[in-house]
């Protein structure tokens, strides 16, 4: 594998982490905000539109029939303060049914619509008598029929809260459970691939130093040495890391060793051949009888041993024509002679 590959695919694990890790938080993120959503719908307005009914039955309507009973709000705005009072039960109970609701919840929510049916005929029995602007109904109403319609449906309302403060706890430890798993998750993400990363930077950090030899100042020392022509320098790198660039620079140096070698050997022979053409282009004495030669210890010697021992030259003997034909006569003479 090419470094270059090794590199980007460190280079990826790590993008990949990151990206891992963002998509992580981002989904932490998004599920702590819709958490937090569900919490505010479903149940902190809930909270507040039964924190209106509960208000409207339990203070306005109750309210609005005692000041009447007692004189201090005339039977016009009695009539319209429950009218409004009735238009927001309205509104709000609408809107909290509207909610998510569990089964525990829509059970609650059923009994207090019984309750409601109730509190209602004793609301509409309240209009009947403002209409009728009757005070001894009224203060009769107030004494014996209001408290036992709305006292029942008020003290269902506020179960129905505090179940909403138990399922807002509920949907809180659900968040928290999420997010410590979520901060978790990504710690573990984050740790692994720093530890992945960090194995495969030494993994690739080995090779590079298996594949260099040794470590890369120490290379480029080697080469920048053998460049400068310097064949002396000692190449430490061990026989295991054949194929290596510094076991092939010691495999280079050696040879380039080698090869001076040889080349100051043939330098020398060529410096002994061109001493011995020299010698034989100068002047060489020689008998003109036997043809002996003399050498450099003032020895005379055959001609062919002499050229023989300071060149690659052999000799072979035979005649000329002009010997051969001489030699011919000779022999020609020693057989008349014979006869």
């Amino acid at each position: 594998m090419k470094v270059s590959t090794k590199l980007f695919s460190m280079v990826a694990v790590m993008m990949f982490v990151v990206i891992m890790v963002g998509i992580t938080g981002l989904y932490v993120a998004i599920n702590s905000n819709e958490g937090l959503k569900t919490v505010y719908k479903d149940r902190t307005e809930p909270l507040e539109q039964l924190k209106s009914v509960s208000d409207m039955y339990a203070v306005h309507i109750v309210d609005t029939a005692h000041k009447t009973r007692d004189g201090a709000l005339d039977w016009g705005a009695a009539r319209e303060r429950v009218a409004r009072s009735r238009q927001a039960i309205a509104i709000n109970w609408q809107a909290y049914l509207n909610s998510y609701a569990d089964p525990d919840e829509k059970k609650s929510q059923a009994e207090a619509v019984q309750l409601m049916k109730i509190a209602d005929i004793a609301v509409d029995r309240l209009e009947v008598i403002l209409r009728q602007e009757d005070r001894a109904a009224l203060t009769a109403f107030a004494a014996a029929d209001m408290y036992p319609a709305i006292d029942p449906l008020s003290k269902k309302i506020s179960e129905l809260a505090a179940l909403q403060l138990v399922l807002v706890r509920h949907d809180y430890e659900k968040s928290l459970e999420f997010y410590e798993n979520g901060k978790l998750l990504m710690l573990i993400m984050t740790v692994g691939g720093l530890l992945l990363s960090l194995l495969m930077a030494v993994a690739i950090i080995r090779q590079l130093l298996r594949d260099l030899g040794g470590e890369p100042s120490f290379v480029r020392e080697i080469a920048q040495a053998v460049a400068d022509g310097n064949l002396s320098v000692d190449v430490k790198v061990d026989d295991v890391r054949k194929g290596s660039v510094l076991f092939g620079m010691k495999v280079m140096v050696n040879n380039l060793n080698d090869m001076m070698t040889r080349m100051r050997d043939k330098n020398q022979q060529l410096e002994e051949s061109l001493e011995l053409v020299k010698r034989l282009e100068g002047m060489i004495k020689i008998c003109s009888c036997c043809k002996k030669v003399m050498d450099e210890q003032n020895s005379w010697q055959q001609l062919e041993k002499y050229i023989t021992e300071r060149s690659e030259a052999e000799f072979s003997h035979g005649l000329c024509p002009e010997c051969f034909a001489k030699q011919m006569e000779e022999l020609e003479k020693i057989k008349q002679g014979r006869q």
